[in-house]
């Protein structure tokens, strides 16, 4: 087994390749979930105390927050659906960790939440992974 280095334009995928549209879909996903999530948060720090009445669901359902949280989850599926037909899950799914890069920032920046030191490192090595990956299936190809 030898490790050579291609320059491939494309990385190869369930149909063959995968480009820079589609990995923009799944990035484009992954942020919109995330936004998804952040909404959330805002709704529920708008509602309060969480009771599970008929009342507080109806309140819940009517939030405009909310309902924005869940038009972003409704898109990002639609998004993630769409990559998936291009990319291996294998190669896709990994960019999920970057959902929790985005709402730690979104919750440190929102809402003020705070970041550990060892939170930062955890990212740190989250966009480490990520970089090998999307590199790696570029670049190097084991023969």
């Amino acid at each position: 087994m030898k490790l050579e280095l291609e320059q491939p334009n494309l990385v190869k995928g369930t149909s063959g390749v995968v480009d820079l549209p589609s990995l923009g879909l799944i990035l484009t996903s992954v942020m919109l979930s995330s936004g998804g999530q952040l909404a959330f948060k805002a709704a529920l720090n708008d509602i309060g105390e969480l009771q599970i009445t008929l009342a507080m669901i109806i309140k819940l359902l009517t939030n405009p927050l909310m309902l924005l949280g869940l038009a972003f989850f409704a898109v990002s599926a639609f998004l993630w659906l769409v990559a998936l037909m291009e990319a291996d899950l294998s190669f896709a799914y990994p960019f999920l960790s970057l959902n929790y890069v985005a709402i730690m920032a979104g919750g440190a920046f929102l809402y003020n939440e705070h970041v550990s030191w060892l939170r930062l490192l955890s990212v740190g090595l989250i966009i480490v992974g990520l970089l090998t990956i999307a590199y790696g299936e570029k670049h190097w190809k084991l023969t």
